[in-house]
């Protein structure tokens, strides 16, 4: 399973982005892509990787860990490409 997205708020996993998402068939998204991946397949969830901002997963964050003071940190896989034969 490819986990495309990880948010970390001070120390614990509150969020992920893998095949339960942009593998989804119907229903709402509330993972921290935003609902951009939800249910696209797994190459266009990897390009939509590109256009979530880091704003839109702070915002994420925000709702569903508030009151955290520790930074975000979000990872995502170093195996990662742009499909388009560029880099």
């Amino acid at each position: 399973m490819a986990t495309l997205l990880k948010v970390w708020v001070d120390r614990h996993l509150v969020g992920v982005c893998d095949r339960e998402c942009y593998n989804a068939d119907g229903g709402d998204c509330d993972c921290c892509c935003g609902g951009v991946n939800h249910g696209v397949g797994l190459l266009q969830a990897t390009r939509n990787l590109r256009e979530i901002s880091l704003t839109s997963i702070a915002d994420w964050i925000e709702a569903h860990a508030p009151m955290r003071e520790t930074a975000c940190i979000v990872i995502t896989p170093r195996h990662l490409q742009d499909h388009s034969g560029t880099a």
